[in-house]
């Protein structure tokens, strides 16, 4: 009983979350050990802790400890974060879901794990409902085989292309693919024309041979 009230007062600082509001898909809070109103630099917040989990869609975000501010609009999860999708599981030690919006943060120690491919990075901002994200310090990206590695990626989800993503790749770029190595300064890949783009100390070594070139 105390639970199921704690997650009405909490669905009550959402619009849209009760019923006769706006059907608008939100973030719900599914369950909690304990609930705290409170205010912090003069804003409300609501302090949520122990085995707190949260629903929006077919995506669960599971936590130790979130903050939901109320003003912002957005929740702050800290502790042993996951966020679970069909096909996708996200590890960190601290993510925030922008609400009303399908755009997360998450940061320290992140691995995201999908299907075909597998990202671990300093910081990874995604956004769920593009399969795109931005993942930042270094970026080490696993996919059927291969392996890129950067200070930064920008990666993009595509129809018809041949890889299922193009991407924009910054400082340091390494991809290694069996015997081949593949290395420059940042690369571009466009994956409906299949081209990639090599710029800044680019070089391509693969069986003994190596060609080297500033693109």
């Amino acid at each position: 009983m105390v639970r199921a009230i704690l997650i009405l007062i909490w669905l009550a600082g959402f619009p849209g979350a009760l019923e006769g509001a706006p059907q608008v898909e939100r973030l719900r809070l599914i369950e909690a050990g304990s609930l705290e109103n409170t205010t912090r630099d003069g804003r409300t917040v609501q302090l949520l802790k122990g085995d707190v989990k949260f629903r929006k869609g077919d995506m669960e975000l599971q936590t130790q400890a979130a903050v939901f501010h109320q003003r912002q609009d957005r929740t702050d999860l800290t502790g042993a974060v996951q966020m679970v999708r069909p096909g996708e599981v996200l590890t960190c030690d601290s993510l925030t879901h922008y609400n009303g919006e399908d755009r997360i943060r998450a940061w320290g120690g992140v691995r995201f794990a999908q299907e075909d491919q597998t990202i671990t990075c300093h910081e990874l901002f995604y956004w769920t409902e593009l399969d795109s994200g931005v993942a930042m310090g270094d970026v080490v990206m696993r996919q059927n085989g291969r392996q890129l590695a950067a200070r930064e990626l920008r990666y993009v989800q595509v129809e018809g292309g041949e890889r299922g993503a193009s991407f924009q790749a910054f400082g340091g770029v390494a991809i290694d693919e069996g015997q081949r190595r593949i290395r420059s300064s940042s690369m571009e890949y466009d994956d409906v024309g299949g081209v990639l783009n090599l710029m800044g100390n680019a070089a391509v070594a693969e069986q003994g041979r190596e060609l080297k070139g500033s693109q």
